[in-house]
């Protein structure tokens, strides 16, 4: 069977969350070190890496299980939309809330996460936009069927002749 592209689009987003959870529960200290530019000052700035890795891990298992597991696209659609949404939103406080503080906001955007998270919530989207409905997927399979009916016929035709 060929996959939708929402299933595509789910199964990616998911091994990408796998990547990011990875690197944030296995090493909280360099992950902040690496996204912020300096060390770890308290226990608790490693602590809330490892939870947002923790919270990563649950929606790559998430996105995983619906691009893999679940047969119904409007699922995965709708999971896409809710995972649209929070890219949006975590857009959003990229802005409200710039790493340096209010007193030095960001120069570009190339000095925070957006254009990332620009690209995940564009995969969401593309699945949400591109990918097939179940209503519409079972009208291809109907149409198939309908199809194969018809070849058969004129094979059936066509030795009559």
């Amino acid at each position: 069977m060929i996959p939708t592209i929402d299933t595509i689009c789910c199964v990616l987003l998911g091994l990408i969350m796998a990547f990011f959870a990875y690197g944030h529960l296995t090493q909280p200290e360099e992950t902040f070190e690496q996204l912020f530019g300096f060390p770890v000052e308290s226990p608790l700035q490693a602590h809330f890496v490892a939870v947002l890795g923790g919270n990563f891990a649950c929606i790559s298992i998430t996105l995983l299980g619906l691009g893999l597991f679940q047969p119904s696209s409007n699922a995965r659609k709708f999971v896409l939309a809710g995972y649209a949404v929070l890219q949006y939103y975590n857009i959003m406080n990229q802005y409200r809330f710039p790493v340096k503080g209010e007193d030095d906001p960001p120069e570009s955007m190339a000095e925070m996460p957006i254009p990332l998270l620009i690209i995940l919530m564009s995969i969401a989207l593309f699945g949400v936009l591109f990918g097939r409905t179940d209503g519409q997927r079972a009208e291809l399979v109907r149409n198939k069927k309908k199809a194969q009916l018809y070849a058969k016929h004129a094979q059936k035709v066509s030795k009559k002749e």
